[in-house]
């Protein structure tokens, strides 16, 4: 299942990118999908910003569409767009040459400009995938916009909990009491389940207000915490103070 990550970039003007964050450490699609196509679009109304406007943007999305569906019958991937400067890139990768089957599209409202090339080392998609803290933070800004977006009060406190993930070697109950002494709260293991199938899970929850600072700044403290213990981040999930029912999560 694509996972797919919108960020803008910091250069003037700023580019609008998505990318399939699910491809970032799948070398056996890579090492299949070696051929690169890239996809330019111009000549369409954009803003002052460089964006499409409101009938281009539509456009562009259905022509984006019609690329999905060359993809899906060709063995390939659409893997990355970038909007900006009057101009909509689109990037595939395919395990042959999709040239071909992607000129049967240049009957586009706009001008379109193809161009292939074999990228065994993904390099092009590299050039736009995030990674580290700098994909965490974008996870985060893209949920708490469709929060926002959804009515959710992002003013409010949250029951914020953070999982993350033991080696079976580590020594839970360490974990747990450096967290306990940072003053997080942790879920203990369900009881009456099979204890090895938990112990090596970490739930850490703090009450505090959501916005991508601040669950970048609780990220990093319990980096420092349990990244010696070998731990690594999975997700992060959070409840409203007021209702105890919702349930919102922010993971891969």
């Amino acid at each position: 299942m694509p996972e797919w990550i919108p960020y803008e970039t910091s250069d003037s003007p700023a580019l609008e990118v998505t990318f399939d964050a699910d491809l970032i450490g799948d070398r056996d699609f890579q090492h299949t999908h070696p051929h690169c196509a890239t996809l330019i679009l111009s000549q369409f109304p954009a803003g002052s910003d460089g964006q499409p406007e409101d009938g281009a943007a539509d456009a562009l999305f259905a022509f984006e569409q019609r690329v999905e569906a060359q993809c899906s019958t060709n063995d390939a991937a659409l893997v990355c767009t970038a909007s900006g400067n009057r101009a909509y890139m689109l990037v595939a990768y395919s395990a042959q040459p999709l040239t071909a089957a992607l000129q049967a599209l240049t009957d586009a409202p706009f001008h379109v400009e193809i161009s292939s090339k074999l990228d065994e080392g993904w390099g092009i998609y590299a050039s736009y995938a995030l990674h580290g803290e700098e994909l965490e933070r974008a996870r985060d800004a893209d949920l708490l916009a469709q929060m926002h977006e959804s009515g959710e009060d992002l003013d409010a406190d949250f029951d914020v909990t953070f999982v993350w993930t033991l080696p079976q070697t580590a020594n839970l109950n360490e974990a747990n009491a450096l967290l306990r002494d940072a003053g997080f709260e942790i879920d203990e293991p369900i009881e009456d389940e099979p204890t090895e199938d938990y112990e090596n899970i970490i739930a850490a929850t703090r009450t505090m207000d959501l916005t991508v600072d601040t669950l970048a700044s609780v990220r990093a403290e319990l980096g420092k915490l349990l990244a010696p213990l070998g731990a690594t981040y999975d997700y992060w999930e959070a409840s409203p103070l007021d209702d105890d029912d919702a349930n919102l999560e922010a993971m891969p």
